[in-house]
């Protein structure tokens, strides 16, 4: 929730602006998610046959040749899921997987979020590595740990 976990809101939109995979983690569980849920469900409420065609078209995109399968049981389980598993890859279309068309948008902004809540999130961030001649040490760590579970 925005409202609990603004820090975590703050962190990954601050992620997003200096690492690709802090851009892809806060498109698909950040505030950028949550945003495009809401307008998702704004056209499918006005449009539902272009939601329908992007789903077809995601649904399309998901090949043999790119899929991972991963079940986790005793061995009776998964010999009873066997043949389901067999029937459901075969299933799945043929074809070659395309190339992923996310391009990171690292651009540095400020911004404000507003939210009706009695405590405020502040964040500032910068890429160390990029910006600096820090080095990693041990200790970013630690501090990092301690200053995550305690009030500042």
């Amino acid at each position: 929730s925005l409202i609990s976990a603004g820090h975590v809101v703050a962190a990954g939109r601050l992620g997003m602006q200096t690492t690709a995979a802090g851009w892809a983690s806060e498109q698909m569980s950040g505030l950028s998610q949550f945003e495009a849920v809401g307008k998702l469900l704004e056209q499918a409420e006005k449009d539902w046959p272009a939601v329908e065609a992007q789903l077809r078209e995601l649904q399309s995109s998901i090949f043999k040749d790119a899929c991972i399968m991963n079940l986790t049981a005793d061995t009776e389980v998964l010999t009873r899921l066997d043949s389901h598993m067999e029937t459901f890859i075969k299933r799945l279309p043929e074809g070659k997987a395309s190339s992923p068309f996310w391009v990171p948008e690292l651009a540095r902004a400020s911004e404000g979020i507003i939210v009706p809540s009695q405590v405020n999130y502040v964040g500032k961030g910068a890429n160390l590595y990029k910006d600096s001649d820090y080095k990693l040490h041990g200790s970013a760590v630690v501090t990092s740990r301690l200053l995550g579970t305690t009030w500042l």
